[in-house]
């Protein structure tokens, strides 16, 4: 933290003109929480840096990302090992997730045999994501993914489609999907996972107080009254 306080004093703040409070964030996000930076937002408002709390909540969220990957590397060494080298992986930007898994055609992630059925389909995937969930940011596949919902194309695949729940509940645009070929193997795991949750799933407000909130928000963007409708 004393870092960050430096480089803001003496690069960020001369170079950039960015405000000082830039100094605590960090800390602020990291040692806090969510619950810190939003609770710092009115103070950062008040002495005139008003993205103060949007900037210390994605600052939290990165936190929260990096502690949720805690055990990445190693899944990725084992996997290496595993497929002798031979998976391609990508990482989402914003999450440093892994969202794209693959091996080159002959091969296969699953050390198994092949997965003759869509019960040895949800096996084999299940073990493969219960292997390398840490890969994908999930601490515990078993309960962090629902059943799979199974389809096939006219070429013989068969695509695994997972979503992610947190407490129960769905989150949004968060799924997995996991790709046999024609001949049973799995080859490609790819989508989107959100590492790190730690919210509260009991809502603070009503239907009715969080669309006022929504709407005064978006016409505070515009600048003007407007009639919003679903």
């Amino acid at each position: 933290f004393l870092v960050a306080g430096l480089a803001v004093l003496f690069l960020l703040q001369p170079w950039l003109g960015v405000s000082p409070l830039m100094a605590c964030l960090i800390e602020v996000a990291y040692e806090g929480g969510h619950g810190s930076a939003a609770a710092m937002g009115p103070s950062y408002a008040s002495l005139g840096f008003p993205t103060g709390e949007a900037l210390g909540l994605a600052l939290a969220s990165q936190a929260q990302a990096q502690n949720a990957l805690n055990g990445q590397r190693e899944a990725v060494a084992r996997l290496a090992t595993a497929t002798g080298n031979s998976a391609d992986i990508s990482y989402h930007a914003a999450t440093g997730a892994a969202r794209f898994v693959r091996v080159p055609a002959g091969a296969k992630l699953a050390a198994r045999a092949s997965a003759v059925g869509d019960a040895a389909k949800q096996a084999s995937a299940a073990q493969f994501l219960s292997e390398y969930a840490q890969l994908f940011g999930l601490r515990d596949a078993a309960s962090e993914l629902t059943t799979p919902v199974i389809d096939k194309d006219r070429y013989g695949s068969t695509r695994l489609n997972y979503q992610q729940r947190y407490q129960g509940l769905p989150v949004f645009g968060a799924t997995l999907k996991a790709h046999f070929d024609a001949s049973d193997n799995l080859v490609v795991v790819n989508g989107t996972v959100v590492p790190g949750i730690d919210v509260k799933t009991t809502p603070s407000r009503n239907a009715a107080q969080a669309a006022k909130i929504a709407t005064n928000a978006v016409m505070a963007d515009l600048g003007r009254p407007a009639r919003l409708q679903a």
